[in-house]
């Protein structure tokens, strides 16, 4: 029996060989991008930078490292198994990508602590920190390059 190495870059080694499209320049970006602003212009991604890391008047809240951390070996089997089963990459890393999408909106959903301050609840009407307008969960999206 031969032994299979499992590692990602190992596993997307060699199946550039044999699939079609997948290339070591191929790549999945998942998050928010230059083009997602609020009505004010400020950046999504500006927004999402703040809550994950903190400022020094909010807390970290880490929606999008918990999810990594959660699912990173999900999407690594998933693309390893979709990719022979597709034998495209596009294919393959856009489906990837949704489901990387869905597991980062289901982060911020689920996310519920620190709570918001108590100012934030009175304006908001709620103490988790992600829910008002939704606008934030709307805007993760993915592109493949």
């Amino acid at each position: 029996m031969n032994k299979i190495d499992l590692q990602p870059r190992a596993v997307i080694k060699e199946l550039q060989e044999n699939i079609k499209g997948l290339t070591s320049k191929a790549s999945l970006k998942v998050g928010f991008f230059e083009s997602s602003r609020y009505d004010n212009g400020t950046y999504v991604a500006e927004v999402a930078r703040d809550n994950e890391f903190g400022t020094l008047k909010i807390p970290p809240r880490p929606f999008f490292r918990n999810a990594i951390d959660e699912n990173t070996k999900k999407w690594v089997d998933f693309l390893g198994r979709d990719l022979v089963e597709t034998n495209d990459a596009g294919i393959s890393y856009n489906r990837l990508g949704e489901i990387a999408r869905g597991d980062i909106v289901e982060s911020i959903t689920k996310l519920n602590t620190p709570p918001n301050a108590q100012r934030t609840i009175e304006q908001k009407g709620s103490s988790n920190p992600f829910i008002d307008t939704g606008f934030l969960r709307a805007n993760v999206t993915f592109k493949v390059d």
